[in-house]
């Protein structure tokens, strides 16, 4: 994001915090870092970290005591079994706000039968997404499709993994 000329993608493969994205983009603003917005584009089919999934990274890890396996707490394991149990929420789901509440009604209640000890203000977590749905809303996208775009046009790719880089 510090390069002008650089379009950023965050890919459909990924779990993403937007309430830690929201904050990222908010610093590198306050940098003076410009055209965020305009340069950020999110996959539709990216699913969504919440606080809660953080919550169930720590009481899992709390539950394992001796046997912990040191998460970091940023409830990415939590957000993946979501996506593989497909009652995971996607960016792509704010686009329509009632599908995304009544989804996310349905995700926390069954979380909440699984985990006793998980409190979420389910209110709290609808006024939040309802109050950044338009700014995410507009960096969604189709990234397979612009990204293929991209490379048509014969620019340069560089792809981020967790535990490499490739172009």
């Amino acid at each position: 994001m510090l390069n002008p000329e650089t379009k950023c993608i965050i890919g459909n493969g990924l779990v993403i915090h937007l309430r830690g994205l929201m904050q990222e983009m908010a610093d590198l603003k306050a940098g003076g870092v410009k055209n965020i917005n305009e340069r950020l584009f999110i996959s539709d089919r990216a699913h969504i970290v919440f606080d809660f999934h953080q919550q169930l990274d720590g009481l899992n890890e709390k539950r394992l005591g001796g046997n912990k396996i040191g998460t970091t707490h940023k409830g990415i394991g939590p957000a993946y079994q979501s996506k593989a149990m497909r009652n995971g929420i996607r960016v792509g789901d704010l686009k329509d706000f009632d599908f995304f509440v009544k989804r996310l009604k349905l995700l926390v209640a069954q979380l909440k039968q699984a985990n006793p000890d998980l409190v979420v203000d389910i209110d709290k977590e609808i006024e939040y997404y309802k109050s950044i749905r338009d700014e995410i809303v507009a960096m969604t996208t189709d990234t397979i499709t612009l990204s293929n775009t991209i490379l048509a046009q014969g620019k340069n790719i560089l792809i981020e993994g967790a535990n490499a880089t490739s172009k």
